[in-house]
């Protein structure tokens, strides 16, 4: 009864928004990520095709180099190994040189490639990221170097240590890493809806949405100390992926989270319910857990 309650609540909410933000065409970056053709390398063009992938690690690359710091403690433990070998399988072979740097730099070096982005398995419980090194504005490797350090990263501490963890020595300037994390509220908040839906533009909102790091307050108009107005809204570039951050709390509360934990939940129901044709919405984000994040057709 409280799930179709809490439903019939959600289909109240998502109907209520007034105004959508639309994502900003001219500063939307060329989605090097995820579109360049995959080149024959060592690495198999589909992992999951692999009987044995530790085998194959250790064939492959047993002279890479790379340094690993396995840490359950800031990376999560016992990770889904499937779920990480799928989204490993996400991330495209080529060697062309990319540049990674933060969001503000890229709007004016839309050949340069917008940090933060993460790849995820379709069970959002698994992540793979690049980030770069403290310090550094910019970072240049390939793709190519990131799905084979994310290969062994996997192999080294997820499979032998059971953890999550990072790795450096990619090459290029050597200012990119990358990290293998554990999403639990992933595998806990993701829903997908039951109707197909073909959101291919939704990737848009992974680039664009605000993701600063300070912890706000979301609420309702009525709530003079809310930081964040909700309900709050974004459109993809061609207005047909729609991103709803909204609220269960009838009491006109506030609740708090940072836009960065909200697009951590914008990717996870990206992968575990967009990638696959499907809408979806997470519940549960913020201090209190009244926060829902929706991600749909218009």
């Amino acid at each position: 009864m409280w799930g179709e309650m809490l439903l019939q609540l959600l289909l109240y909410l998502l109907g209520s928004i007034e105004t959508l933000m639309p994502v900003n065409a001219a500063a939307l970056q060329a989605s090097v990520l995820s579109g360049r053709a995959i080149s024959d390398t060592t690495i198999p063009a589909n992992i999951q095709d692999v009987a044995d992938p530790l085998a194959l690690s250790e064939r492959a690359f047993e002279a890479s180099g790379y340094t690993f710091d396995c840490d359950d403690t800031k990376y999560g433990h016992d990770l889904d190994i499937d779920d990480c070998m799928n989204a490993l399988d996400r991330i495209i072979n080529s060697r062309a040189s990319v540049t990674f740097a933060d969001r503000e730099l890229t709007i004016e070096r839309p050949d340069w490639d917008p940090l933060p982005w993460r790849w995820m398995g379709g069970r959002s419980s698994c992540y793979i990221e690049p980030v770069l090194k403290a310090g550094a504005q910019t970072g240049r490797t390939s793709f190519y170097k990131i799905r084979e350090a994310a290969y062994e990263l996997v192999r080294t501490c997820a499979l032998r240590q059971r953890k999550g963890g990072t790795v450096t020595g990619l090459g290029g300037d050597n200012n990119v890493q990358i990290t293998l994390g554990r999403y639990v509220q992933g595998e806990l908040a993701v829903k997908c809806g039951r109707r197909k839906e073909v959101l291919e533009t939704c990737r848009d909102l992974l680039i664009s949405m605000p993701v600063t790091t300070r912890d706000e307050r979301f609420g309702p108009k009525g709530d003079s100390e809310a930081e964040v107005i909700l309900p709050w809204g974004m459109m993809s570039h061609d207005n047909q992926c729609v991103l709803k951050i909204l609220t269960i709390n009838r009491q006109g509360t506030s609740d708090v989270t940072s836009w960065y934990k909200a697009w951590e939940a914008v990717n996870a129901v990206y992968y575990g319910c967009i990638s696959k044709g499907f809408r979806g919405s997470f519940q549960g984000l913020g201090n209190s857990h009244d926060l829902f994040v929706t991600i749909s057709g218009p």
